[in-house]
This record gives C-alpha cells, structure tokens and sequence, in this order.
C-alpha cells in the first residue's frame, strides 16, 4: 500500500508473511535506520497479538509493517482473533467437511 499526503509518501507492507516478528527474515524486511518498517501490530496487546492457532500454539504470522510517517499516525491496531480455531493438519484424505472459515485472524490497523 502507497498513500501520498502532500510530500511525504507512506508505506504499508500488508499481508501473511509466514514469519514471526522476531523471524531473521522480518528483522532484514524491517531494515534499521532510514527506511526502517515499524510494526503496527507492537500497538496490540500481547496476549491478544496473534493471527494463528496451530496445534493449541498462538502465533502472528500476519503483519502490518508501516515506515516512521505512516506509523506515527496509527491510531488503534486489533486482531480479529476471538473465533480463530485450530484447523490442524492438513489431511486431503480426511472425511471432514469442508468449512468457510480462515486459519488466519486479520489483522486491522487503523490510521488518522
């Protein structure tokens, strides 16, 4: 996502990166110094920050990472996680019938 506000442009990584927010690979996406992403998701509390219900285990796989400008103009952040269940393994032979529900929470960032 690109927003431009007069001069000053603001950048949005959005989506399901597959990693944690700690993971070698989202620190080198994050990058330090200028042009350093900021995780908008830090602004959820901990026990809520989590996209992901594997085997019992919370994890945020899914992420919003946002540049200085954008980020300091995050209002609120929250994932939609209260319904999120445990889908387990993916069995292709198992008789179970097939559901519309996501094995992700989205994760929502609101800016102002």
């Amino acid at each position: 996502m690109l927003l431009l506000v007069g001069n000053c442009a603001h950048v949005a990584v959005i989506g399901d990166l597959n990693d944690v927010p700690g993971s070698p690979v989202l620190r080198a996406l994050r990058c330090e110094g200028e042009g350093e992403l900021f995780d908008c998701a830090a602004a959820v509390d901990p026990a809520e920050r989590f996209s992901v219900l594997y085997r019992g285990r919370q994890a945020q796989i899914d992420h919003v990472l946002a540049t200085a400008s954008l980020h300091a103009r995050l209002a609120r952040a929250h994932f939609f996680n209260v319904d999120l269940r445990d889908h387990g393994e993916f069995d292709p032979l198992r008789d179970e019938p097939i559901t519309i529900d996501s094995d992700h929470a989205p994760l929502v960032a609101r800016f102002e």
